[in-house]
């Protein structure tokens, strides 16, 4: 009679979801940037453990990529347990990019190569296609609000300079200090025509 005794070790087995990602097109300097959370489960029966600087790049792309989050790094996950690892894509140059994000940790087929892949573009300026206008009343002592219009291009930030002008669009000097979207008139403006410049930026 011959007797046969099994045993499983315990094991960590890593998983990720997704196992590749495409950034699509992201213009350089651009913002907001682009950003793809990565989600690591344990699927072993034992804890999978990454250290301090299990999360690394490698390839020709690699510093177009940047890890903007991570509970992986330094933790040991339980077995079902997951982490998450976010990584943005920042290009700083034209044309594709292609990376991996490299885990590294204590199951049997570490590192593990995650694909990504980008491709940068040139930032367009942002363009007008709603005319920013100026509302209130137009007497001296009152407040006059500027409203941004609409962009394309992204803009991400806005400035404004508010104008005195002898006519209507011509004849214009800035007035003083009045940079920001509301201004309250005073007794120099009046019988003057008064308009907001609004500048939009996306870099």
């Amino acid at each position: 009679v011959t007797g046969v005794h099994t045993c499983a070790l315990p094991i960590s087995v890593f998983s990720v979801s997704p196992t590749s990602y495409d950034y699509g097109s992201e213009a350089v300097g651009g913002t907001p940037l682009a950003t793809q959370d990565f989600t690591v489960t344990n699927a072993g029966t034992t804890d999978l453990s990454f250290d301090s600087e299990s999360i690394t790049f490698t390839g020709g792309g690699t510093a177009q990529y940047a890890i903007t989050a991570d509970s992986c790094s330094g933790n040991n996950i339980a077995p079902a347990g997951t982490c998450v690892v976010s990584v943005a894509f920042d290009p700083t140059a034209t044309g594709s990019q292609d990376a991996f994000l490299v885990f590294s940790n204590n199951a049997l087929d570490s590192p593990q190569n995650i694909s990504l892949t980008g491709t940068g573009t040139t930032l367009s300026p942002p363009s007008n296609t709603g005319v920013p206008t100026a509302s209130g009343t137009t007497t001296a002592g009152n407040q006059l609000s500027a409203s941004n219009g609409t962009w394309t291009g992204t803009p991400v930030t806005f400035s404004y300079q508010w104008q005195d002008c002898t006519s209507l669009g011509s004849g214009c000097t800035n007035i003083g200090s009045a940079t920001s979207p509301d201004y309250t008139l005073s007794a120099s403006d009046v019988g003057l025509y008064v308009r907001v410049v609004v500048t939009a930026t996306n870099s």
